[in-house]
């Protein structure tokens, strides 16, 4: 019985480790921009904060997506930006930085998703101009 219990225990392990290779790597903007100078890739940046009950939700039911993760390793750099409701939780350097990125990407609400081509245009940046 314990050598049953050893083995269900091991697999069990087992899966958690490879599990938490499998997931994927969400980057700052300063380490995205260091990623992208090594290889230029399309670049999604999830606008989120801890209070937003669809921020949540999206990271429940399509970040944590195994399909969404195999897609997103092999085809776009991740990054985000945070606006806790509590800013002591973010590095002062990184609330001027994030509200810099908040205007001049016109982030209106949460969340919001923007997505760089790798020569670092937005993808929607010409068609919102046209409008």
């Amino acid at each position: 019985m314990l050598r049953v219990i050893h083995i269900v225990f091991s697999i069990m392990i087992s899966i958690s480790v490879s599990h938490a290779q499998d997931e994927i790597q969400w980057l700052t903007w300063e380490e995205m921009q260091v990623m992208q100078k090594r290889e230029a890739r399309k670049v999604l940046i999830d606008v989120y904060t801890d209070w937003c009950g669809w921020c949540k939700r999206m990271d429940k039911a399509v970040f944590a997506d195994p399909q969404w993760a195999e897609f997103a390793k092999k085809e776009l750099s991740l990054a985000y930006i945070d606006f806790p409701q509590n800013k002591k939780l973010v590095p002062a350097k990184f609330v001027e930085q994030n509200a810099v990125l908040k205007t001049s990407f016109e982030i209106k609400g949460y969340p919001s998703y923007v997505v760089i081509k790798p020569d670092g245009k937005t993808i929607l940046e010409n068609w919102i101009k046209s409008i």
